[in-house]
C-alpha cells in the first residue's frame, strides 16, 4: 500500500513512517522526512527503499512541491490512502485533490476541546478518525473515532544500567510552556544531580543541551531516575513513552483536577511513584538514588508497562486492520 502521510511531529512522523515500513508499506511523507533526510536531528535517517525515490521525483516535478501544506490531484493520485497527523486544514484545503483517497486524521493530544468542532467537519464528510488516547473522550463535545491508536516505539529490551546517579527529565522550552512545571522541577532537584535535556533551556537548572536521538537513549540507561514533571494538560507525552522502555525508574507528579486529559497515572500504573509536591518528589528522587533494589523493581515495572501500551508490533497490528478496512 503506498501511503501519503502528512506530519507536523518529527519524532512521531519517524517512528510511525518506521512502523508502516514494517508493514510493507510504502510512505511518501510530508514533513521532516519529505526529501529522504531528516529536516532537523531529532532522529536518524530512514531508508526508504526504491518507490520512495520514484514518488520524490515525480513529487520535485508537480506542483505539490512548491507549498508543503498542498497537494495536487495528479501527484495524490499515486497514493491509496492519506494520513494526517494534526493537519485539519491539510485534509479540508486539498479536498479536491484527495476527493478519490479515504483519508484518516491522527490526534496527537493538543488542544483537545478546542479541536473538536474541526474533527467533526472532518468526520461529517468521511474522514476517519484514530485518536491517541482514550482520554480524549472525556472532551465536552466529543467528536467520536473509528479507532484508538497509541503513539508506537520499537522495542529492543530493558537497557538500564542507572550506573550515573543523577535525575534526568526532557523538555523543549521547558519554562517558557509551563512556568509553574518548571518551578516546581527546580525546587524537588535543586539538593539532587540533575540533567534536563531539550532546545530552548538555554537559561534553564541543570541544562545540559539539545541532544542526538543517541544520546538520549544513552542518558536514559545510565540515569538513575527520570523525573516526569510536565506535560499534565495532554494524555500523555513521547518522553515518557521512552522512558518506560528504556527501563528508567520514574518519579512522576501525580495529575491535579485541572488536568482533566492526563492519562499518566493510568498509563504508569503501579510502575511510578507518584508525587504531589516538589518536598515529596526531593524524597523520592533520594529514595531511589539511595535504594538500589528498588530503582530495579521500578525499572523492570516500567519496561514492562511500556512495552504492553506502545510496542510498535502491536500497533502496527491496530493500522493493518485499521487500514485493510478502509482502502
Amino acid at each position: 500500500m503506498k501511503i501519503l502521510y502528512r506530519s507536523c511531529h518529527q519524532i512521531l512522523e519517524y517512528d510511525e513512517i518506521r512502523m508502516l515500513q514494517k508493514l510493507g508499506h510504502t510512505v511518501f511523507p510530508l514533513g521532516a522526512y519529505t526529501y529522504g533526510r531528516p529536516s532537523e536531528a531529532f532522529r536518524p535517517e530512514i531508508d526508504f527503499g526504491w518507490e520512495f525515490y520514484a514518488l520524490l521525483e515525480k513529487y520535485k516535478a508537480s506542483p505539490s512541491s512548491r507549498d508543503i501544506r498542498y497537494i495536487d490531484r495528479e501527484f495524490a493520485s499515486n497514493f491509496d490512502v492519506c494520513i494526517s497527523m494534526f493537519d485539519f486544514n491539510f485534509l479540508t484545503e486539498n479536498e479536491d485533490a484527495l476527493h478519490s483517497l479515504p483519508c484518516v486524521l491522527r490526534t496527537i493530544g493538543q488542544s483537545i476541546e478546542a479541536y473538536e468542532p474541526l474533527v467533526a467537519k472532518l468526520k461529517s464528510s468521511g474522514t476517519y478518525i484514530v485518536r491517541y488516547s482514550p482520554a480524549e473522550a472525556r472532551a465536552a463535545n466529543y467528536a467520536g473515532h473509528d479507532a484508538i491508536i497509541r503513539f508506537p516505539k520499537e522495542v529492543t529490551g530493558n537497557s538500564w544500567l542507572g550506573d550515573a546517579d543523577y535525575v534526568l527529565t526532557f523538555s523543549n522550552d521547558f519554562r517558557q510552556r509551563y512556568e509553574a512545571d518548571y518551578q516546581f522541577f527546580v525546587a524537588a532537584t535543586r539538593d539532587r544531580p540533575t540533567r534536563l535535556a531539550g532546545r530552548g533551556n538555554e537559561t534553564c537548572h541543570k541544562w545540559i543541551g539539545l541532544i542526538s536521538a543517541e544520546q538520549q537513549q544513552k542518558e536514559l540507561r545510565s540515569c538513575r531516575t527520570y523525573f516526569y514533571c510536565t506535560g499534565g494538560y495532554i494524555p500523555y507525552t513521547l518522553n515518557i513513552m521512552e522512558a518506560m522502555l528504556a527501563g528508567a525508574p520514574i518519579v512522576a507528579v501525580r495529575p491535579t483536577s485541572a488536568e482533566p486529559f492526563s492519562e499518566i497515572q493510568d498509563i504508569l500504573s503501579q510502575s511510578a511513584i507518584f508525587v504531589e509536591s516538589s518536598e515529596e518528589a526531593g524524597e523520592a528522587l533520594r529514595y531511589l538514588s539511595e535504594n538500589t533494589e528498588a530503582a530495579r523493581s521500578l525499572s523492570a515495572k516500567a519496561f514492562h508497562r511500556g512495552k504492553m501500551l506502545f510496542d510498535d508490533r502491536q500497533i502496527g497490528d491496530q493500522w493493518d486492520k485499521l487500514l485493510a478496512g478502509i482502502v
